[in-house]
């Protein structure tokens, strides 16, 4: 059924004068297109009728929901790391679906870059997204030791199945020497000392 509210409620009104109320519709998703008549009875504080009117409303089908795809929103944390020759860490990827509400879920294929010999490993791939909805994973990565000391990239990216759109972030990764072993001092071995006894005589 339709709802409907009149504000205000009650009005007092002075013979030959007017007076104004506002009256808002409600119309249920159940109702058929089409045009429909409201009335509108005006009573005295007795209850008796003393006015009507009617009126007009045509009903039409709503707006179809339009899908609008955007590339999924990528982050990478942290953004800065340090890492020694032959270290491994595990890096954050945050991917968030922006796509409006109509598109319904997104299936994302996530991907690394890393320098060559370098390994990486994402823990949860591919991930499904609601638009508005955002998902963590972590992505593993380990260096060589024959890595040379300085800076690296490291690029994550997500990939929409249904639009084939993305997105990528960086985070840069720099790698130190490796620290020699800390110098560990023997245990001394026990010296065997021998006494000798001259005869002179």
């Amino acid at each position: 059924s339709w709802s409907y509210e009149i504000a205000p409620a009650s009005i007092n009104v002075a013979s030959a004068a007017q007076a104004q109320a506002e009256l808002t519709l409600g119309v249920p998703d159940s109702q058929a297109p089409g045009a429909q008549t409201v009335v509108i009875n005006v009573r005295n504080a007795s209850g008796n009728l003393v006015a009507t009117q009617s009126m007009t409303v045509d009903v039409t089908k709503p707006p179809e929901a339009v899908c609008t795809r955007v590339a999924p929103a990528v982050s990478l944390s942290p953004p800065d790391v340090t890492l020694e020759q032959g270290g491994a860490m595990q890096l954050s990827v945050t991917v968030k679906n922006g796509s409006s509400a109509a598109c319904g879920a997104e299936a994302f294929s996530l991907g690394a870059k890393v320098p060559t010999g370098w390994s990486d490993a994402f823990g949860g791939n591919p991930i499904s997204l609601d638009p508005g909805q955002e998902a963590r994973v972590t992505l593993s990565i380990a260096v060589p030791g024959s890595a040379d000391p300085g800076s690296y990239v490291v690029l994550a990216s997500a990939n929409s199945a249904a639009s084939s759109l993305a997105s990528e972030a960086a985070a840069s990764v720099k790698v130190s020497k490796r620290a020699p072993p800390p110098c560990t001092a023997g245990t001394p071995s026990p010296a065997v000392v021998g006494a000798g006894v001259e005869d002179r005589g």
